[in-house]
């Protein structure tokens, strides 16, 4: 879901350059099979390299 839209400036001779910025529940990334980050704001996830980092700050609060 996009956060905002961009204005789009064009000059002859120029190359456009624009930046996105989206709002997302869960990203989940993968490489070789293997999971690399896994970020959900739904469910509380924060899981990086295979480390639970959001037990730790659950523990905290």
């Amino acid at each position: 879901m996009p956060a905002s839209f961009p204005e789009l400036g064009v000059e002859v001779g120029s190359a456009t350059e624009a930046e996105n910025a989206y709002n997302v529940t869960r990203l989940q990334i993968y490489a070789n099979g293997v999971e690399i980050c896994c970020v959900d704001r739904l469910a509380q996830i924060l899981r990086i390299n295979g480390k639970d980092y959001m037990s730790q700050i659950n523990n905290l609060l």
